[in-house]
This record gives structure tokens, C-alpha cells and sequence, in this order.
């Protein structure tokens, strides 16, 4: 399946706008379509006068760069957004009209506006109120407001606002009519029916692949002059003596919109000092989230605390959702500790945009070194291990790189989407502060060596009694390589060469020349590094490898035997390294991380050169000589599962 979307990906013409052209992985359904973006300055047309106590209110904001959606073929379309009764803006409120923004119009038919108290279905059924919107008076891209022709008090169980039409779908616009955010950020409360298509019946708009629907209700009611809450904060850790700027989400829902705005800190429900915060410019969305930061301040005590935080005031006047508190927490660190950054890449042969997850690794480690641990996840190909399942099946694209487990970005562009844009994810996961020091040793223990002795040694800087930390290790090996089936990398960048981005002189073509300079999209021959040939407790960590409790600056040590015996996978033992990490188990962020290579491997003269069941079935010297015995420098070995590689015998 993997390969059979790598495959198609070339032939999509619906991807939406990228940064430059090689990163789309995954097939988005429905169709977003690029193209269609709409500029802000046409969606001004307006129809109805709203009274004072009247506010248009959405998901969709009005704000938002937009494109449209849809599928190529003629059909039903039924878009709908649930309003919940919960959200204080809506409480006690009455719906007084529906406005929507649509493109494509000569081509849509039997146009409704409909009311539902339950989900309909189908959906052509179950309305509490229909409006039939005269199709010729439809404004492509602007917005559309419809009058209902009685108020409705929304529900304690909320609201289904949407509409229904037909499209011929003969023009671009009416192909894709639905109009959308193309933040591809969709809360659950926009939903789609293609009664023709593929998809029937309802779905919510997956987050993360489509936005949100354009489509926004009248209410009607009294409403907050001055009012606003702010998000959830997250766990921050801060070292003692400073203080930390926690971004956090900020929601206007008062008619006066913020200017600016007065909060308080609360420790473990204690009450802290009132800090003012100015707004670049003023806000003035109802109901919409912009983003701010708050100040938390590192606490006396070494240890964790939970922290609250209320905005007091609004534009200097008394907060009136002032009972509602951002939450999260804090750990203050009595020092800082040197950390390293975990980067998890998922990768496979099949994978033809996968080559980038390799160029990312190898200039992050020319950049950082060992402050950066690289470990390439391999699946669904010859290099794929059972240790790693459990994360790789819910990787979401290919490639892709879990950085800290915090981030999940591609391992080239990063989070910024921009040529190694991955660099400036990584410096940003070096520069936080880390709860614990991590040291590691791994060197053979037995004269077989089919065991591998690992300790790991810790240094906390702030005391809890519990402790929600475990280790976790993954042994990495340089230079895999095999001539089987399996093995070959295929290469879409090899169909690049001639796109402007990977011309001779510009950072791509630098990056990824090795992968332009090829004669097919399949390579053979590759070599690959930071393999994770074996996984240990990757997932949650190893039971009771950290101990409680926590104490300042107090050593632990957790040690660990690795075996070897068994596995098929490893082909020069003189090549493995040990990959350490502290699990946060709260949250599953990873603490602090480290690699060593394994010490004490020496291969003889008369040593069998097999690899744990991949034993040689024949030598030969560099000039082609078939060997009875290895031979000292470069010798060529045919393993039994019939790979080829070369190994120096000292």
C-alpha cells in the first residue's frame, strides 16, 4: 500500500501549495485545489445589517487564507458545522441567519440552507428549517448570508448548521466549490457528505488535511463586552532564577475585542503577582484565538508544581470569563544539563521521497555531531525490526522525523518547510533546558561477542518523589548493505534534475545531487547508516529502569545486557553503536539522549566472519581472487541470505 501511494504521489495534481516542489508523501481525500485561493480583498460583499446585539460567529473566522475542495465529478455536496451549546458564546443565543462563501455557481442547482437538531441522515432529512437559496444571485468566493425566516434558540444539545446543492462540476470552480481554510487545521465541527462520491456519508474534516469550512451563523443575544481566556500552557521547565515565555492561545470573547489584557499566576492554587500584556495590535475577532506568551517564573523549591493562569482584566476593564484558567505545569531545575536531541527518522527502500530523510541525518550530523542521535527506522523493507512496530504504525507519512517525540516534521524541510529547515527544529530542542544529565557506556562482554554490556548514568536536577521517567535503547549500525532484492532505494528525485529548486548553484542541488546525477528512480548499491538494528523498550521504556525517588543531583544508574545472538539483520559488529534515551512517561517527550559506539569488537584472522546466522559462504580479495581463509585488508564476503559486503580484517 505504502509503495502504491509513493507511486501516485507523482501523478497528483490536487496537493495542495508547497514550499517547493518533492514534498508531498500522502494522498489527501477530498481535493483541495491550490489553485483556487482566494484573495482577501473580494470577500466584502454583505447583505444583512447587523444590530448591536448580533455577532457572525464560526469556526471559520473571516481571516483565514482559503481554497477550494470537492471531487472531480458531478454530485450532491452536504457541508454542515456543529454549533455547541457549551461554548459560552453560544449559550442562550439565537440564530438568526447562515452566511457561507462558495465558488462555481452557474454550475450548482437546488441550493438549500438547513437547521438540524441531530445529525441528519440522510441528509436531505431531519431538518427543523430549510431555506431555498436562489441560485442566480449566488456570489462566487464572496460571502452569502441568508436570512431565516424565524429566529432558532440554539439547543443545550447544540446545532447542525449546513447546506446542500448540486454540482455539474464542468469548470474548475465547480469541481472544487466548497470553499475551506487551507490551514488544514479542522476542529471537530466541520463535517462533509458527497452523496456521489467516494465518500457517503457523514465525516468529520480529519484534522491536519483539510481546514475549516466556510460557513459562519448570526446569534443573536447579550454578549461579553470584555472577555477573554487563554489555552492549555503545557509542561515548560525552567532553571532557577529565570524565567520561561510559555506561548499559549488566546480567545476573544467579548465584542471590544483585547487590546491588552492582565493575568495572574497561580503555584499549586497559590496566588501569584498580576502581570500586563500588550497585543502587538489590537484583536478584534469574536470568538477567534490568536497567539500570546505569558511569563512563568522559576519557583524557590526545586521540584515540580502545577500552575494556573487567569486573565483579571481586559482592555483594563474586569475580565468576565475571569473564573477560567490556562493550566499546565512546571518543573524548576536547580541547573541546567548538557542535552543532546533524539532524531527518529522513518524511512524505507519503497519510499522514492525517503532519500531527503538521509541527507537530513547526514548535515545534522556534520552540524551538531553527537549532540545529535540519529536512528533511521526502516519498514516494510529487508532492515524493518519488531521493536519499532508499535511507534511505525501510526506514522502518519514517509519520511518523516520524530525529534524529542515532541516534533513530527519532515527530515529535511523540518517544521518550516524550507531547504534543512530541519536545522533550525534541532537547535530549538538544544537550547530548552533538560530535567537530567545522560552518560552511556557499551562495550562486548563475552569473547563471542554476542552480548553487549550497557550502563546508563543520570543526574536529576530537581526532587520528586515519583518518578515518571524510563530508559530506552536501540542499537544503530553504519554502512548496511546488500545486493538482494529489497535492498534498492527507489529515487523520485531522479525526476527532478530539470525543475528550477535542484539547478547547479542552489542549496537542493548541493544537498541532493547524488540522488539528481542517477539514471532511474531506483538505486542500487546504497549504503545505509544509522540502521536500528535492534529496539529495547522504545515505546513506554523499560519497567523500573529509573527508580523513585528524585533527588537533586544524585547519580542513578540503570545497566542493561543487549543480545545479539539471534540477530540476522547485524553484518559488521565492529560497525554498532548504542543509542540511549530518558522517556518522560506523562507525556512521552524524551528527557535527554545518547550514542556510543560498542567497545572491544576485534575481528581476528581466523575468525568465521558471520553475522549472528549470515555466515560467509564465500571470500574474495579485492582483484576478484576467491579466498580460502580471511585475509588481512579488504575482503569481499557472499553471505548465506546472499548479500555482498565488505569488511577490513586487521
Amino acid at each position: 500500500m505504502k509503495q502504491l501511494l509513493q507511486r501516485s504521489a507523482l501523478a497528483l495534481t490536487f496537493i495542495a501549495v508547497m514550499a517547493f516542489k518533492g514534498w508531498a508523501q500522502e494522498q489527501v481525500m477530498p481535493q483541495m485545489d491550490s489553485q483556487s485561493a482566494v484573495p482577501e480583498d473580494k470577500v466584502q460583499h454583505r447583505a444583512i445589517d447587523v444590530a448591536d446585539n448580533q455577532m457572525w460567529y464560526g469556526y471559520y473566522k473571516g481571516t483565514e487564507p482559503i481554497v477550494g475542495m470537492g471531487v472531480p465529478s458531478p454530485g450532491v455536496i452536504n457541508e454542515m458545522i456543529y454549533i455547541n451549546a457549551d461554548d459560552p458564546n453560544i449559550s442562550g443565543k439565537t440564530i438568526k441567519a447562515v452566511r457561507f462563501r462558495i465558488q462555481g455557481t452557474p454550475d450548482l442547482s437546488d441550493f438549500t440552507v438547513w437547521l438540524a437538531p441531530q445529525m441528519p441522515y440522510p441528509a436531505s432529512e431531519g431538518h427543523i428549517m430549510t431555506v431555498d437559496v436562489d441560485e442566480t444571485e449566488l456570489k462566487d468566493t464572496l460571502w452569502n448570508e441568508v436570512l431565516l425566516p424565524e429566529g432558532y434558540a440554539v439547543p443545550d444539545t447544540g446545532v447542525y448548521v449546513g447546506y446542500s446543492f448540486y454540482t455539474a462540476a464542468t469548470t474548475r470552480q465547480s469541481t472544487y466549490p466548497v470553499m475551506t481554510t487551507n490551514d488544514r487545521i479542522a476542529p471537530e465541527g466541520s463535517m462533509f457528505d458527497w452523496e456521489e462520491a467516494f465518500m457517503s456519508g457523514w465525516q468529520w474534516y480529519p484534522g491536519g488535511q483539510m481546514g475549516k469550512l466556510c460557513i459562519q451563523v448570526l446569534l443573536e443575544g447579550e454578549f461579553n463586552q470584555n472577555a477573554a481566556i487563554l489555552g492549555d500552557l503545557g509542561n515548560h521547565i525552567v532553571v532557577a532564577g529565570e524565567s520561561v515565555e510559555v506561548p499559549v492561545d488566546l480567545t476573544n470573547n467579548g465584542m471590544a475585542g483585547i487590546t491588552d489584557f492582565d493575568y495572574q499566576v497561580y503555584t499549586n492554587d497559590v496566588a501569584g503577582v498580576e502581570k500586563h500584556v500588550v497585543l502587538p495590535e489590537p484583536y478584534m475577532v469574536f470568538g477567534g484565538k490568536t497567539k500570546t506568551t505569558v511569563e512563568l517564573d522559576a519557583d524557590p523549591e526545586y521540584a515540580w508544581a502545577e500552575k494556573k493562569v487567569k486573565i483579571t482584566k481586559v482592555n483594563g476593564q474586569p475580565n468576565l470569563q475571569a473564573d477560567v484558567a490556562g493550566t499546565g505545569s512546571l518543573i524548576t531545575l536547580a541547573k541546567d544539563s548538557h542535552r543532546r536531541t533524539l532524531v527518529e527518522e522513518y524511512t524505507g527502500t519503497w519510499c522514492g521521497y525517503c532519500p531527503r530523510g538521509t541527507v537530513g541525518l547526514r548535515k545534522l550530523q556534520e552540524d551538531f555531531g553527537d549532540d545529535v542521535v540519529a536512528v533511521s527506522i526502516h519498514t516494510d523493507d529487508p532492515m524493518a525490526i519488531l521493536g519499532y512496530q508499535a511507534i511505525y504504525e501510526n506514522v502518519r507519512s514517509y519520511p518523516s522525523a520524530h525529534i524529542n517525540r515532541v516534533l513530527d516534521v519532515d527530515p529535511y524541510a523540518g517544521s518550516l518547510r524550507v531547504p534543512y529547515g530541519v536545522k533550525t527544529d534541532v537547535e530549538q530542542q538544544l537550547a530548552l533546558p533538560t530535567e537530567s544529565t545522560l552518560d552511556l557506556e557499551a562495550q562486548w562482554s563475552n569473547d563471542a561477542f554476542t552480548r553487549i554490556a550497557v550502563t546508563s548514568k543520570m543526574r536529576f536536577q530537581y526532587n520528586s518523589a515519583d518518578s515518571p521517567y524510563a530508559m530506552a535503547y536501540v542499537l544503530v549500525e553504519d554502512g548496511l548493505q546488500c545486493d538482494t532484492t529489497g535492498w534498492e532505494q527507489a529515487n523520485f528525485y531522479y525526476y527532478f534534475k530539470d525543475y528550477e529548486e535542484y539547478q547547479p548553484g542552489t542549496q537542493m542541488y548541493e544537498d541532493f545531487k547524488e540522488y539528481l546525477s542517477t539514471d532511474s528512480d531506483v538505486m542500487e548499491g546504497v549504503v545505509y547508516d544509522d540502521v536500528a538494528v535492534a529496539a529495547y523498550g522504545v515505546s513506554e521504556g523499560l519497567p523500573g529502569s529509573v527508580k523513585a525517588p528524585i533527588v537533586v543531583d544524585e547519580e542513578k544508574t540503570h545497566s542493561y545486557t543487549i543480545s545479539v545472538a539471534n540477530n540476522a539483520l547485524i553484518q559488521d559488529k565492529s560497525k554498532l553503536s548504542v543509542a540511549a534515551f530518558i522517556i518522560d512517561k506523562t507525556d512521552g517527550r524524551v528527557v535527554n539522549a545518547a550514542i556510543v559506539p560498542v567497545e572491544g569488537y576485534e575481528l581476528g584472522i581466523d575468525d568465521a566472519l558471520t553475522s549472528n546466522g549470515n555466515r560467509a559462504v564465500s571470500r574474495y580479495s579485492i582483484d576478484g581472487r576467491r579466498l580460502t581463509a580471511p585475509q588481512r585488508g579488504l575482503n569481499i564476503i557472499r553471505t548465506a541470505d546472499g548479500c555482498t559486503m565488505k569488511v577490513v580484517v586487521r
